[in-house]
């Protein structure tokens, strides 16, 4: 094989420049991983990347573009409704995610690779760890946006593997106006209803500071710990005392992925197996196969072949008022969800979460 033929599926967001980080990082895992095949990027923009916008693209790569292979930034959600339609057409679909949805096993094939950070595992280290830590009475804030993908159960299965007895409880933000930001304040009251010895997070962006700001008059920062996923700081505007947060962040060979640097990340590794997949020759799927370390179908029915090389560790940052700058510490390393199919299936089986878009894409 002297070339291959890339279709990318490339999504919107107003937080980070996702689709040019996860385009640079292939482009650039290729290349260091190969010299002497040619790639060849088609791309297809799919918006906030639903459904009904990325299938219209996978058919437009299938019928019109005649790529080799399929990959770009795509949520859990979306790639099971889309992944037979690449087992049909015996073609290679390498999903690229932060992991905000527990993958529903069953719809795995042969053709379908999840190189993903799988902050669902990130949410259930929190639960265990925060249990195990501050104390058995855990909460999650967050607002509409953010929880509509797997945090919020991922963090309970956390607290009850920590303890059976862990008393978790949550407040949403109501749905803003279109164009505004949540109105925080409104999960204060049940913060002061539950007393909680720990909070778990999920705001991203602007909302972040909205929130931290709303802790610190109230004075919730030095009564309780709070605790978020990688983002929870990035960006972060600066803020009215110091603060103390906790948060988690993916480290791969002891080098930590800074959530800005995610999305290139992900690229990186997609490029890299691509270019060594292609190198070997032959088959370029069953090559894929061997030289793939994320999550794919196992070689025989209801198993998985799942990355062991990602950990997940817990960073304590001290954020100094009225600047950006922080202190970080790493506090521990974490244990994460094993990924086990008989297991992974069953905690999907009855909860459905809405969002279809991946997570930071809006």
């Amino acid at each position: 094989m002297t070339s291959v033929s890339l279709g990318l599926l490339l999504p919107t967001s107003s937080i980070l420049p996702i689709s040019k980080d996860v385009e640079r990082g292939i482009k650039e895992g290729f290349a260091q991983n190969t010299s002497n095949i040619t790639l060849s990027i088609v791309k297809e923009f799919i918006g906030q990347g639903g459904v009904k916008q990325t299938e219209e693209a996978v058919s437009r790569f299938f019928n019109y573009h005649d790529v080799d292979v399929v990959s770009g930034v795509v949520s859990q959600k979306v790639a099971d409704e889309v992944a037979e339609q690449f087992k049909k057409k015996k073609m290679p679909f390498i999903v690229n995610d932060l992991g905000a949805h527990i993958p529903r096993v069953e719809h795995l094939n042969e053709y379908t690779y999840i190189n993903s950070l799988h902050l669902w595992q990130h949410a259930w280290a929190i639960g265990k760890w925060g249990v195990e830590t501050f104390g058995k009475k855990g909460m999650y804030v967050s607002a509409v946006y953010d929880s509509g993908y797997s945090f919020s159960q991922m963090f309970h299965e956390g607290m009850v593997a920590a303890d059976a007895n862990a008393d978790w409880s949550f407040s949403v933000c109501p749905m803003p106006p279109a164009g505004q930001l949540s109105d925080v304040s409104v999960v204060f009251p049940f913060m002061e209803q539950y007393q909680p010895d720990f909070i778990f997070a999920t705001f991203c962006g602007a909302e972040t500071t909205l929130f931290l700001k709303e802790c610190i008059a109230r004075g919730w920062h030095k009564r309780t710990a709070i605790i978020g996923l990688p983002f929870l700081m990035e960006p972060l505007e600066a803020l009215p005392e110091d603060i103390t947060l906790y948060s988690s962040i993916a480290s791969l060979n002891d080098d930590m992925i800074a959530p800005v640097r995610s999305f290139y990340q992900l690229g990186y590794e997609t490029g890299a197996v691509l270019a060594k997949a292609a190198a070997a020759g032959g088959d370029l799927n069953r090559q894929l196969a061997q030289h793939f370390t994320g999550l794919r179908k196992g070689d025989s029915e209801e198993t998985l072949a799942a990355d062991s090389s990602y950990e997940i560790v817990m960073l304590r940052s001290t954020i100094k008022a009225g600047t950006q700058e922080k202190e970080v510490a790493v506090v521990d390393t974490l244990p994460s969800f094993v990924m086990e199919y008989q297991q992974m299936q069953s905690l999907v089986s009855e909860i459905n979460f809405g969002w279809t878009n991946p997570y930071l894409c809006v």
